[in-house]
């Protein structure tokens, strides 16, 4: 009995574990992006003294977080995107076990091993954090979390034993949070609350509290004076009543985020969504509190509160609500609280116990599907992205425009009442070229902009970077275009250069006047060769076929806009398993009010079969 008691103990909070990995696998593969552009830029103008006196550049004062940055940076000359993800998502993990640890820790002792299992299994599937894994510059997230777990988890046994060797654990994991993010200041008032909850210590093993927590206040006080010193971009926080009344509505979804994932479904019915969101969470509230009443429980929701204090109070609604990496650091006490209703008292019977377990069964795929959904738009816009950074590579390096490139997706149908749900890889604030020179090093000079007629519907909401232009801005303006664009749900990436000597015989003639003079499929994408008299109101179609079947295509208007000759390139997204070899590529041109395809000949007058030109 001993024996299977000690192996649930250990292998509880190790199935969070495998399961966050499982969730967030994809993560690795992920380049840098949004933010992480940012602090790059910053950070390579900074030496790594810098970091620890000032932050001129960066709206933050986080010395910690930013030091793993420039270890790499130091190392070989720039940052490595999969050694950031890979950092973020193992001290994640970390986390994930450390939960189940402090579960165990509150519990009642007969359900201390289920506790600790279900703690770190919501931890895992916790909703919110899909934004904090994925983004590299999210780190002071994960750290801050690290270092408050470990001081909690070593003040609590210093509590019950004494020994110096944890008091020095504490220190360790208060300084790491307190340096790695504003919120580290809290370890303070976590550390006295855990003293409080710690149980009666063990005999002659009484340590002196003030000891314990004096040198955690001198590194609050530490880095206050140091955060009010430092320059930074940015001005500090403000209060508002409005915003405040907001935040907090949207945080009380992550508290209760069993309870209010319906919250998109009654917004769609036309409920408000402030109401819904704050209806739901008072309710999911109020389930946990008649769970934990008069138990240790309980102090899971001081955790979440204390943690979401700062920012309810002093961000703007506006920041709050695109920003659920601030729910990183309460949600290890939503994943406490629910864990520890749902395993139970000590006296719980066997009916008690299995209901808990499913219901705990049925938050975790709950919470497990909105990340996996989350991770899927990520791939989505990652290889999109990943064609856009080899694209760049081969490319010449001049001045460019980007049409139409994608900063962000979304599903159409929210899950929660408050909050965007989607993802982000531009920020209004960069453009495509700052992206191509955090993942390549490559100084592109790339200027984004819209053109509402070369938008494509899509399933998704997507939203697009740069000022709205028109053809007539192109003209004057573009010395070469990039057309990113969504078609038919697939990112892929046209482009157009302005060519004065196309040459050869034409591979194809149309009706229109449009003269196709050469091209050809090279690494995943066609190259066009075209010439016209005048521009044309026809749509380009590029269709793969793989043994007689369409296996890809990349249609869209010709991007000539007055030229009289041009070169295009269009990627081709082909689906798993099928090789160059079997490939044969057409191209024609077709009326996208009627479908009609325009006539099309070779240089000897023959017509093609159903007016489509093979590429060579």
């Amino acid at each position: 009995m001993h024996e299977r008691r000690r192996f649930w103990r250990r292998a509880g909070p190790l199935f969070g574990v495998v399961v966050g990995l499982a969730l967030y696998r994809r993560v690795i593969a992920l380049p840098f992006f949004h933010d992480d552009v940012m602090v790059l830029r910053a950070l390579s103008q900074q030496s790594l003294a810098d970091i620890w006196w000032s932050s001129p550049l960066l709206p933050y004062y986080r010395p910690l977080s930013y030091l793993p940055w420039k270890l790499m940076q130091a190392a070989s000359g720039r940052a490595d995107p999969f050694l950031a993800h890979v950092l973020v998502l193992s001290i994640h993990l970390v986390n994930t076990a450390l939960v189940g640890a402090l579960a165990r820790r509150l519990a009642p002792p007969a359900r201390r091993d289920a506790a600790g299992a279900l703690a770190a299994l919501l931890f895992a599937v916790f909703p919110f954090s899909y934004q904090v894994v994925a983004w590299t510059s999210a780190i002071p997230h994960v750290l801050v979390t690290l270092g408050m777990l470990g001081a909690v988890l070593a003040a609590l046994r210093w509590r019950r034993t004494g020994q110096a060797r944890l008091m020095l654990a504490v220190w360790a994991g208060a300084f790491l949070a307190t340096f790695a993010h504003e919120n580290g200041v809290l370890a303070l008032p976590f550390v006295m609350a855990a003293l409080c909850v710690g149980g009666a210590p063990e005999k002659g093993r009484r340590g002196s509290a003030a000891r314990l927590v004096l040198p955690v206040a001198a590194m609050a006080a530490w880095y206050v004076v140091g955060w009010l010193s430092a320059p930074k971009t940015t001005a500090g926080p403000s209060l508002s009543i409005e915003s405040a009344a907001q935040n907090l509505a949207y945080f009380s979804q992550g508290l209760a985020h069993p309870v209010s994932m319906p919250g998109g479904a009654l917004v769609r019915q036309g409920a408000n969504d402030l109401t819904a969101a704050l209806g739901l969470g008072v309710l999911g509230i109020v389930i946990l509190v008649a769970a934990l009443w008069r138990r240790r429980g309980m102090w899971a929701l001081l955790w979440y509160a204390l943690a979401l204090g700062p920012s309810a109070l002093l961000l703007g609604f506006h920041y709050v609500v695109d920003a659920p990496r601030l729910m990183y650091l309460p949600s290890v006490g939503a994943a406490l609280a629910w864990a520890c209703a749902l395993a139970g008292p000590d006296n719980a019977g066997r009916r008690r116990v299995w209901g808990g377990v499913s219901a705990a069964a049925l938050i975790a795929l709950a919470g497990a599907w909105f990340v996996t959904g989350r991770m899927a738009l990520y791939g989505r816009m990652d290889s999109f992205y990943d064609a856009v950074n080899r694209f760049a590579a081969r490319e010449p390096a001049g001045p460019a425009v980007s049409l139409n490139t994608p900063a962000w997706i979304a599903y159409h149908d929210s899950v929660y009442a408050l909050g965007h749900e989607g993802v982000a890889f531009l920020a209004d604030y960069m453009t495509p070229g700052d992206f191509i020179w955090a993942n390549t090093g490559a100084e592109l000079e790339v200027t984004a902009v819209r053109v509402g007629a070369l938008v494509h519907p899509t399933s998704y909401w997507v939203g697009y970077q740069g000022a709205e232009v028109d053809f007539d801005w192109l003209q004057v303006r573009a010395p070469a275009y990039y057309q990113m664009v969504a078609v038919d749900d697939a990112m892929t990436l046209y482009a157009a250069w302005h060519e004065t000597t196309p040459a050869g015989e034409p591979l194809a003639v149309f009706d229109n006047g449009m003269t196709l003079v050469g091209g050809g499929l090279d690494d995943g994408y066609v190259i066009l060769h075209w010439r016209a008299a005048q521009p044309v109101d026809e749509t380009v179609f590029v269709h793969a076929l793989c043994d007689g079947a369409r296996v890809a295509q990349a249609d869209g208007p010709p991007l000539d806009w007055g030229s009289a000759a041009w070169r295009e390139v269009r990627q081709l997204v082909l689906p798993p398993g099928v090789g160059r070899a079997c490939l044969r590529v057409y191209v024609g041109l077709y009326d996208a009010a009627n479908g009609a395809r325009s006539a099309a000949h070779d240089a000897a007058g023959a017509p093609f079969p159903d007016d489509a030109a093979l590429l060579p």
